[in-house]
């Protein structure tokens, strides 16, 4: 028998924000505010051969975190930051492609169905009108 005295929340099958560490996310936002004012904004979604360019970033940043330099001169944000925002960029990226090729074989498939089902109604019409002529009497063609 459940404890009437304690609340009941069902959510443990639910992600658990909590277990990310405190004050990164926000090192994150930081970099995105920084490039919405340099660039504007969500202006990353517009980049031309944004997987490749923004690998490059990432891997810039993390090198630069390796060779020692925790905050990138320009923003003096954490290189980390920098990089984990180009990773984020490069998931999305890869989440929206997924996205429309999952499309694209929605729309296939949907196509193929509406040209079977038309070849189908051709084909009663055809097999009607073989009947037809044969009641009559007459030689299809």
């Amino acid at each position: 028998m459940q404890d009437q005295s304690k609340g009941l929340k069902f959510d443990a099958s639910k992600p658990r924000w909590s277990l990310l560490p405190a004050g990164t996310v926000a090192q994150v936002v930081d970099v995105l505010e920084f490039g919405a004012k340099r660039y504007g904004d969500n202006n990353w979604q517009k980049v031309e051969n944004a997987r490749t360019r923004y690998y490059d970033a990432a891997m810039r940043h993390l090198e630069a975190w390796k060779q020692g330099q925790a905050k990138d001169p320009e923003s003096g944000a954490a290189h980390l930051a920098h990089a984990a925002c180009c990773l984020l960029f490069l998931m999305h990226i890869d989440t929206q492609a997924e996205k429309a090729a999952a499309d694209d074989a929605k729309t296939e498939e949907m196509i193929k169905r509406k040209l079977a089902a038309e070849m189908f109604e051709q084909s009663k019409e055809v097999t009607r009108s073989i009947a037809w002529h044969a009641a009559q009497g007459k030689e299809f063609k």
